[in-house]
């Protein structure tokens, strides 16, 4: 049980109810773990005395596992990393060491005293003469000074803290360097569904302040209540939170945020009809959000009904509560598989996609269209099945494109990025799995973006031939290029790659069946690749069709590693343009590094000349050697001419 200061081991005679044993843990916090869910209790005999002893093998409510003796901690471990739902990948706070000359120059002896005892300390582990403290002492100066392992940012946003929402409702923040966790607290409340929702609440304006994180969950007690907690993301620290008194179905977070870098987020309730509740509940929220309450629409997938909707919010006589108005419902004769939007956060720099020939497409980037695939229930042996891909836009309900797979079936798995779309199927009469890609494009040329020469002309007569602006309830004609590839292995999560700017081209993260993660290039899931291809082809860069997508060993980011029961794929963008980091959750954890362009932006320690630039200074120095010698000697023999 959690006592104060620790927790209290009690061992009771399951007969008599006599108490045997009674002794105090301080080194198990049991309350910061939400208590003891079980508990596996064993007895031996100590040989110093021949009395009995117990063991206890303690399971957290946390899912944290730790292992007593005797009143002390034999070993613990965090379990409940083997359970993540949701990941975060959000920047170290900055270096706040800051010294000034003299400072500096006080701490000179001091700094080389230190570095000389890592130096001493490095020479007899290498002659295996260190004892167990100093091997402590030396690993804990390495993890100090060494970059990797800093709880600082850097210059290139490699240093990242992974925040992880858990099963049991634990959040945890681990350093991407080795793992480590940085903090962790328990916000499942016993009695009550763990939190099941993460959002990124405030990102401030300036870099000393802190990010913070809104945990979405039941609230214990009555049925029908809502638990808001706000964190903060460098320290753990729990900001606040709020018992709501209506039950959470969506949680809302439209691109309107305060002068404070605080998101403004709208939880929709359970009730009928439904009603959207502005967070924070204070009158500036609010009237930021009526400034953009026309354009705020979200959609429901309903797997029980087979169905979509959409709906918008209308305003109350309260100025804090929002009507959410159905607007338009799509049912399907056939049963929903699955369905995928698209991310608000990506990227996009290009517009267009420039042809071989010089001509343009204009990409299809309405943030509104959602990807939803559905298949016929199953009818007998000798029933042929099929997979229908629908492109469907959420503002205003309408189809914009459709497809049939004759001889496909589920799962389905989807990633959405910019105006493509690549999702992952069974073929049942190939026996394959394949890969299908459905790119969208504008094609309608009252509504395309102004090309070089327009843009030209705009400027220079003050805007007047500006592209007109895009409306749901006005969808332009849309032209959808698509093609399927066979694929060698299943799949079982799907993402892409991102970057700050969205410069560098693509990679299709594939969470592959063998619990590892492959990196494929988006230009072999191009669905203009040609048969044959023409001279503008090959100068467009586009790949030769080949009908079954290449698995090249190298491109499996994971290596010879296997992230046992892979659930998810999470990605974000470093400072550098070239670099996406990857972060695989499953029982195990995976992160890397992934370059899709190569690092093009950062000169590489191996391909770098470093001989060649070592020579040419040699050369130098000895050519300017040269140089002045002779200069000299011309001179002296200029004056007994």
């Amino acid at each position: 049980t959690a006592a104060a200061g620790g927790a209290m081991l009690r061992v009771e005679d399951a007969v008599t109810g006599a108490e045997v044993y009674a002794g105090a843990v301080p080194e198990l916090d049991l309350a910061a773990a939400g208590g003891a869910a079980r508990a596996f209790l064993a007895s031996f005999q100590i040989k110093k005395d021949g009395s009995t002893g117990y063991r206890a093998l303690v399971v957290g409510a946390d899912a944290s596992l730790a292992l007593v003796q005797q009143g002390e901690v034999v070993w613990a471990r965090e379990e409940a990393l083997a359970s993540v739902t949701a990941a975060h990948l959000l920047d170290l706070p900055p270096d706040g060491e800051a010294h000034s000359v003299v400072e500096g120059m006080e701490e000179v002896l001091p700094q080389l005293a230190k570095r000389l005892r890592l130096q001493l300390l490095h020479f007899k582990s290498l002659l295996k003469l260190a004892g167990a403290e100093e091997k402590a002492e030396l690993a804990s100066a390495r993890r100090s000074h060494g970059q990797k392992l800093k709880e600082t940012w850097d210059s290139q946003g490699f240093r990242k803290l992974l925040v992880v929402l858990t099963r049991p409702g634990k959040l945890l923040a681990l350093h991407n360097g080795d793992g480590r966790v940085m903090w962790s607290v328990m916000l499942g409340v016993r009695g009550a569904a763990a939190p099941h929702a993460v959002l990124l609440s405030r990102t401030p304006p300036e870099d000393k302040v802190s990010p913070e994180l809104t945990v979405v969950g039941a609230a214990a007690g009555p049925a029908g209540r809502t638990r808001l907690t706000t964190v903060g993301v460098w320290t753990g620290a729990v900001l606040a939170s709020e018992e709501l008194p209506y039950a959470a179905r969506h949680l809302l977070q439209p691109p309107v945020v305060d002068a404070g870098g605080r998101h403004v987020l709208v939880l929709v309730d359970a009730a009928a009809p439904p009603r959207a509740h502005v967070l924070p509940a204070t009158e500036d929220a609010a009237e930021l959000l009526d400034r953009h309450l026309g354009s705020l629409h979200y959609f429901e997938a309903d797997y029980v009904q087979n169905s979509i909707a959409g709906y918008g919010l209308l305003g109350t006589d309260c100025p804090l509560t929002f009507a959410a108005s159905k607007l338009w419902e799509m049912p399907f004769a056939e049963t929903l598989v699955a369905h995928k939007a698209r991310d608000a956060s990506d990227h996009v720099q290009s517009h267009v996609r420039i042809l071989g020939d010089r001509s343009v497409l204009y990409k299809y980037l309405n943030p509104n269209t959602l990807f939803v695939a559905t298949a016929p229930e199953p009818s007998g042996a000798l029933a042929e099945p099929h997979l229908t891909a629908h492109m469907i836009d959420t503002v205003s309900g309408k189809l914009l494109y459709r497809v049939r797979h004759q001889g496909a079936q589920g799962p389905v798995h989807a990633a959405f990025c910019e105006n493509w779309v690549v999702y992952h199927y069974w073929n049942a009469v190939a026996h394959r799995h394949e890969v299908s890609v459905l790119e969208v494009f504008d094609d309608d040329a009252t509504r395309r973006a102004p090309g070089p020469v327009e843009a030209a002309l705009s400027t220079l007569l003050g805007g007047g031939l500006a592209s007109a602006k895009i409306s749901s309830m006005a969808l332009p004609a849309v032209r959808v290029l698509g093609q399927s590839y066979f694929f060698a292995m299943g799949v079982k999560v799907m993402g892409v790659t991102s970057t700050t700017k969205g410069i560098t081209s693509k990679n299709v993260l594939l969470g592959t069946h063998t619990d590892q993660v492959l990196a494929l290039e988006k230009r072999f899931l191009d669905p203009r690749r040609p048969t044959k291809p023409t001279p503008q082809d090959k100068e467009e860069g586009l790949v030769p069709y080949h009908p079954t997508l290449p698995i090249i060993p190298h491109h499996v980011i994971t290596t010879n590693h296997q992230v046992a029961g892979l659930r998810g794929v999470a990605t974000a963008p470093s400072r550098l343009e070239s670099t996406s980091l990857v972060f695989a959750y499953g029982l195990d954890l995976f992160y890397t590094r992934v370059m899709p362009s190569r690092m093009y932006d950062t000169l590489d320690d191996h391909e770098f000349n470093y001989a060649l630039l070592l020579i040419t200074m040699v050369a130098l120095c000895a050519g300017t050697l040269f140089a002045g010698v002779a200069v000299k000697r011309k001179d002296l023999q200029s004056k007994w001419k």
